[in-house]
């Protein structure tokens, strides 16, 4: 008793520094602790953002520094300004607010996990305040501020601090230049890589690699093509994937090893430019004002011109790691005021617009048949990436996520809806492999260019987890990392079946090749060989879970599950293409007797979407049983389509659907009742 009431006599502590220690250490514990473990287990946003550990973490130090004496200047001038007793309660009420902060933050995160986000939040507010106020009093008598801002400090930047003495004990920096060299006597000759965003192998292939044929472009390429069938992504982000697959490095986890002559090149795309005219369509592939692709490791002309400025790289770096502290050690709901952790770790609030370059240097055709100067096309097709927007003939419909989410799908309703677009994704694609092999057939030239059709990796159709990870490890392999590869050398004629590892590093080391040039690396991690070997180690995926976290695995052999069958790559029905789950015998009929309705959704045309929509209606929980299976759509009287029922999530359950457009009048939605 007699110590808790010295806690209230006059304030001991009136050292302005000190008092801003206590202010400081609690708000850097709460929002860096989290946030930096997290950078500091995922290379990847210190590579996109130009800088390493030892520099990210003298800059969130710095950040602390100064932060800290900014409280210091503030609190001293008040002491100077005010009385005592007004001093004190200034600087024990900026205490105790911090810690509450604080506190709350950390212990509503702790509780989220075990009970509702409601319940964590007040009994988080509640020790929150009794925890403040105890620290507050100890505030005004112990001069420890000092040294609890040093070891909140501490705590916070041990992980990038132990990642960069972890580096340098192993000696894996490497600054050492890259050249590249040319055999002139080569006979170069057309390139065209084409890469199907998220295409999975077990959608284009059985397990043997024998395309479907229901993909009748992609079997018919098949037949003059080297067949990859045990091939692998080195990550399931795009943004990681396309630049590891170009640049040749094989294992995208050491990506910060390589020198910058690599990592922030376009690999053949730009290492070629002086011997090839280059065309690219990718939202993700950049080009500086001239239409010109990254380094040209030969003189190294362009890499200062497409480097940010070091003022725009601390911008973006800034506003990015507000964006990670506020989206991971923020609670729920607050930290949705932060934009979603993507899988690319750059510009996590869209201010700067992506660039798109399409058929840089010319149409795709011309550059693949110029006789006085070859081409390298680098075609990155996005039909197959979410979400769908083709239906089997190509037309185009509205794009919609039809339930995709990254908590998984939630019920085998929604897998349904998703494979069978996705499917159709998959034939529009194949369109697309078939419009350029009739171009170049009809040029003359198909026979003597060389062609690489493959994916920067896959997906999976989960049902707790996300798309490009996987309920489980045989799934993340199979769907996500396992990816089709072809290659058609020049003047091929007869098909080869590859079965040993490869990954999709091993591209650019094969397109290099025909090309008859050669990339060399002093030091550090080596590139990736050609596709005639196999890869130097076993396939080591990188992915990225979108929830903060980031891992690495390496390949083992894995049960590649019989998923998919002829019935997803076909219209369900001539009016109602997607129409799954139901009796396609329902289409175009009047409503069943049994069937009940349930929700409404709007008949008007939509003018963005051809012959197809998607639709999305929520109902309340228990008022449809089908929930979790799948209902029926109406419009006019005459069932048009089906819907799928997702999960039951905060009492209503949602369903979507892909129909047909029918004029004015809208779709009703009903459920079987006699379920």
């Amino acid at each position: 008793m007699t110590d808790t009431r010295r806690l209230w006599r006059a304030r001991v502590n009136n050292a302005p520094l000190d008092v801003a220690g206590w202010v400081a250490a609690p708000v850097v514990l709460a929002l860096l602790s989290v946030s930096v473990q997290i950078v500091a287990q995922n290379p990847f946003f210190l590579t996109a953002h130009g800088t390493n550990a030892a520099t990210f973490g003298l800059a969130v130090a710095g950040g602390i520094v100064i932060g800290t004496a900014v409280l210091w200047l503030t609190l001293r001038i008040l002491r100077r300004l005010t009385p005592a007793p007004v001093f004190d309660a200034i600087a024990t009420g900026m205490v105790f607010i911090a810690m509450v902060l604080a506190l709350t933050v950390l212990v509503t995160q702790v509780l989220a996990n075990v009970m509702a986000s409601g319940l964590a939040w007040l009994i988080g507010v509640l020790i929150a305040i009794a925890g403040a106020a105890g620290v507050a009093l100890l505030s005004r008598r112990a001069k420890a501020g000092k040294a609890v801002i040093v070891i909140a400090s501490a705590v916070s930047l041990f992980p990038l601090a132990s990642l960069t003495l972890g580096g340098i004990s192993e000696g894996t920096s490497s600054t050492s230049p890259a050249t590249i060299e040319f055999d002139d006597s080569t006979e170069r000759p057309p390139i065209l890589l084409l890469v199907a965003d998220e295409l999975s192998y077990p959608v284009v292939s059985d397990r043997d690699g024998v395309v479907r044929p229901l993909l009748p472009n992609l079997q018919d390429f098949q037949q003059t093509s080297t067949t990859f069938t045990n091939a692998y992504a080195t990550a399931n982000a795009t943004h990681f994937a396309i630049p590891t697959m170009l640049a040749g490095m094989s294992d995208a986890s050491r990506q910060g090893e390589y020198p910058p002559e690599v990592t922030g090149s376009g690999g053949p795309l730009s290492w070629l430019q002086s011997r090839y005219r280059v065309a690219t369509d990718s939202i993700y592939f950049r080009a500086n004002d001239d239409g010109v692709p990254f380094v040209d490791l030969a003189s190294g002309s362009t890499i200062d011109e497409q480097a940010p400025s070091p003022s725009q790289r601390w911008r973006m770096l800034g506003l990015d790691f507000i964006a990670l502290v506020g989206r991971s050690a923020l609670p729920e709901p607050v930290n949705e005021l932060f934009p979603p952790l993507d899988d690319r770790w750059y510009d996590f609030w869209d201010v700067e617009p992506e660039p798109e370059y399409l058929a840089v240097g010319g149409d795709f055709i011309e550059v693949l048949t110029d006789a006085d100067n070859p081409g390298l096309v680098f075609w990155h097709s996005m039909l197959t990436h979410t979400p769908y927007v083709r239906d089997y003939v190509g037309t185009f419909w509205t794009p919609n996520s039809l339930g995709l989410r990254e908590g998984g799908l939630g019920t085998e309703s929604v897998v349904e809806l998703q494979r069978q677009v996705y499917a159709a994704a998959a034939v529009a694609f194949d369109g697309q492999v078939g419009w350029i092999m009739n171009e170049l057939r009809r040029a003359g030239t198909f026979d003597e260019t060389m062609i690489i059709i493959t994916s920067d990796h896959g997906r999976a159709f989960p049902l707790e987890s996300t798309w490009r990870v996987g309920d489980d490890r045989d799934q993340r392999w199979a769907d996500v990392a396992h990816i089709p590869l072809f290659v058609k050398m020049p003047g091929q004629t007869e098909p080869i079946v590859e079965t040993g590892l490869r990954t999709t590093a091993q591209v650019s080391r094969t397109m290099l090749d025909a090309a008859g040039a050669t990339v060399t690396l002093d030091t550090g991690p080596a590139l990736a060989p050609s596709l005639e070997d196999e890869a130097l180690h076993p396939p080591i995926f990188w992915f990225d879970k979108r929830t903060g976290e980031a891992g690495v695995e390496e390949y083992e052999p894995f049960s590649e599950p019989e998923s998919w069958d002829t019935s997803y790559f076909q219209a369900r029905h001539p009016e109602s293409p997607f129409a799954v789950g139901i009796d396609r015998g329902l289409i175009g009929r009047e409503i069943p007797g049994a069937w009940e309705p349930v929700a409404t959704f709007p008949g008007v045309p939509d003018e963005g979407s051809s012959t197809q929509r998607a639709i999305k209606v929520s109902v309340p929980a228990g008022s449809c049983p089908a929930a979790g299976g799948f209902g029926i759509v109406a419009q006019g009287g005459v069932i048009v389509g089906s819907i799928a029922w997702g999960p039951e999530q905060d009492g209503s359950v949602t369903g979507w659907g892909v129909v047909p457009e029918a004029g004015e009048g809208d779709y009703l939605i009903y459920c079987d009742s006699a379920v």
